[in-house]
């Protein structure tokens, strides 16, 4: 009998759980989300995952489930190109030894999971993904979604001690780390954030109120005016944490964790 890396997770009683979201997490991917608007000469517009991760909706406009997300149904894999730093960090939480599970967790349906797959094994160099990451699409944009699944994987596997949760939404971030407060589970819990120049930083908001983390967050990053005042009360600076120039000592970190 083949002998599975999930057989393998349930007998070994993980201590950790490492959830990952995909789009502008691991991938920037080349898929758009269709809008309709009120404009009659031009009836619909299609907006970045990117965009989509903090955009409202404006007077007239709104998502037709139907055409919203047609293009997010698979993964051009050849033109997604990996997210620096977050990438590798998965790859070391699946080479690295120890007992956890890794789960790769989208607001993209369940459909898209072999697209996923095949980034993960050519565009990484992750062979047989499939039997060591798990996968969830949740076909949903709202926090509580996520953190249903988190909740699942945490009630199915009552051994674990520790999250660790990575994602672009500033939502999804505060909204998991309420969640893992409310239940005494410590965490490592992160919003990915790209600035202008590529660069790629961990952040870890306070749960204060606000409507776009995600710009507030590049404002910091970038140092631009009022950054200091209405910024940099958003987040955490933790000992030795430098959100301009992350090292490896961050990976250090929360691997011993």
């Amino acid at each position: 009998m083949r002998i599975t890396h999930t057989m393998l997770f349930e007998n070994e009683n993980p201590e950790k759980l490492r959830v990952l979201d995909f789009d502008d997490t691991i991938a920037h991917t080349t898929e758009r989300v269709r809008v309709e608007t009120p404009d009659e000469d031009k009836q619909f517009k299609m907006i970045t995952s990117d965009e989509f991760a903090t955009y409202e909706l404006k007077p007239g406009e709104r998502f037709d489930p139907d055409l919203a997300f047609e293009e997010f149904s698979r993964v051009d894999v050849e033109k997604a190109v990996p997210v620096s730093f977050i990438s590798d960090l998965l790859k070391t939480f699946v080479d690295t030894s120890g007992s956890r599970k890794i789960l790769i967790l989208t607001a993209r349906g369940p459909e898209v999971e072999p697209f996923v797959m095949e980034f993960l094994d050519k565009k990484l160099g992750i062979t047989d993904p499939g039997n060591k990451i798990d996968f969830r699409g949740v076909r949903s944009k709202e926090p509580s979604a996520k953190v249903q699944v988190i909740e699942e994987y945490l009630n199915n596997n009552p051994t674990i001690e520790f999250v660790s949760f990575y994602d672009d939404s500033g939502d999804n971030v505060k909204s998991v780390i309420e969640y893992l407060a409310d239940r005494g589970i410590r965490g490592d819990v992160r919003q990915v954030v790209t600035d202008d120049e590529g660069d790629v930083h961990l952040v870890n908001p306070e749960m204060s109120e606000t409507p776009d983390l995600r710009s507030m967050t590049r404002e910091f990053l970038r140092g631009g005016k009022g950054s200091h005042d209405e910024s940099r009360g958003l987040l955490l600076e933790e000992s030795g944490f430098d959100a301009r120039g992350m090292t490896r000592n961050f990976l250090r970190k929360i691997l011993s964790d």
